[in-house]
C-alpha cells in the first residue's frame, strides 16, 4: 500500500537564558508569550518552524507540545496569524505550539523528510525545554489535516492525539496490536469541496471508527473549507480534546526515565 498522503482531492489549492532557540532578527517577543522562527538542517536542506511559548518556562514542570499544519500552499505567518488563535492560550492551558513550514503539499510516505522534520522537531524541543512526551498532539487544516492524520499510522507511539479540519487522510490497514490514537474530526456544514455531512466525509469517519480508532466528530455549524476561528472557539475545543488524552507508559521512548 502507498504509504503517501492520499488526501481528498477536494482539499483546498490552497526561558529566558535557560533555554532560547531565539534568532535575534526573527524573534518576537510579546510577554509574557515568546514566539520565534527557527531553522533546523532535514537530509541537508534548510527547513523552517516557528514555535510559541511561555516566556519563562519553569523548571521541572512539563508542557505539552502541539504540533500545528498548514494546507496546501500555506505559509506558516498568514495561518498562525490569520487563522488560528493557540498563541493567545499558551499561558492559560500551559503549552508549547509549534508551526512547521510545510513544502507546496506536506508528505507522509515511510522515507519523506516532512516526517524526519517532524522527529528532529520533537527531539530538539524536548532536549531544549521541559517537554511532557507523553502529551504531544498535531493538528492541521486540510493538507495539513491529512498529514497530521497520517501520524496515526507513522508516528502512533509519539503523539498521543491528532485533531485533522477539512481534510483526512485515507484509512491505512493497523495491526491488532496497534495503538490507535484518538482522532477528532473537525468539519464545516458548508465546505465548499464536501460537507460535513457529505458520503465522502462520513464513510471516512466509519473507516476509522470500524479500525477500532476512538473518533470524536464535530459538523461545525455555518463553516466552509477555511479556519473555522474564534466565533467557533475551535481552538478550545481542540486544546480541551487533547488534553484529555497521553502516550500510555508503554509507548514513552526507551530513554525516557
Amino acid at each position: 500500500m502507498k504509504t503517501g498522503i492520499r488526501s481528498f482531492a477536494f482539499f483546498a489549492i490552497q526561558c529566558v537564558s535557560l533555554c532560547s532557540l531565539v534568532r535575534a532578527e526573527d524573534a518576537e517577543v510579546s510577554a509574557p508569550v515568546t514566539r520565534s522562527r527557527e531553522v533546523i538542517q532535514v537530509d541537508g536542506r534548510e527547513r523552517n518552524y516557528v514555535i510559541s511559548r511561555p516566556a519563562v518556562i519553569i523548571p521541572g514542570r512539563p508542557y505539552p507540545l502541539v504540533f500545528g499544519f498548514h494546507g496546501y500552499r500555506g505559509e506558516v505567518k498568514a495561518w498562525m496569524y490569520d487563522y488560528t488563535q493557540f498563541d493567545a492560550l499558551i499561558l492559560d492551558q500551559h503549552f508549547i505550539v509549534v508551526y512547521p513550514e510545510g513544502p507546496v503539499s506536506w508528505n507522509s510516505r515511510s522515507d519523506s523528510p516532512d516526517l524526519k522534520f517532524f522527529d528532529q522537531i520533537v527531539e530538539e524541543l524536548a532536549a531544549k525545554f521541559p517537554v511532557d512526551r507523553s502529551r504531544i498532539y498535531a493538528f492541521g487544516h486540510s493538507n495539513g489535516a491529512g498529514f497530521a492524520s497520517s501520524l496515526l499510522f507513522s508516528r502512533k507511539d509519539t503523539v498521543a492525539a491528532v485533531a485533522a479540519y477539512a481534510g483526512i487522510v485515507r484509512m491505512r490497514t493497523a495491526g491488532p496490536d496497534d495503538r490507535k490514537p484518538p482522532l477528532f474530526i473537525v468539519w464545516g456544514e458548508k465546505d465548499e469541496f464536501a460537507p460535513a455531512a457529505s458520503d465522502r466525509v462520513q464513510s471516512s469517519v466509519q473507516a476509522f471508527r470500524n479500525a477500532g480508532y476512538p473518533v470524536t466528530f464535530w459538523a461545525v455549524p455555518n463553516c466552509g473549507h477555511g479556519w473555522g476561528g474564534r466565533e467557533q472557539q475551535m481552538e478550545e475545543k481542540i486544546l480541551t480534546f487533547f488534553f484529555k488524552h497521553q502516550l500510555p507508559a508503554q509507548a514513552l521512548p526507551q530513554s525516557m526515565p
